[in-house]
């Protein structure tokens, strides 16, 4: 499969991840908000957010900053 969108990924970010090791999507992202807090979860026409931000909280693509201005 082509995956076009790995050009943006950031020097270290990996191109696939081991979702068998995690019981479902939500333990990823538990586990990534807990260990990787203060870094960069997504970036969106330039602006980022942090895994610290709830992910039980995001409820449109604006609350991240990713909608029009």
């Amino acid at each position: 499969m082509n995956k076009p969108w790995t050009k943006t990924y950031g020097p270290g970010v990996p191109l696939e991840i081991d979702a068998d090791g995690y019981p479902s999507m939500v333990a990823l992202f538990e586990r990534a908000a807990a260990e990787y807090a203060d870094q960069a979860a997504f970036e969106c026409f330039g602006r980022t957010m942090t895994y610290a931000v709830p992910f039980t909280d995001i409820v449109s693509p604006e609350q991240v900053g990713c909608g029009p201005d």
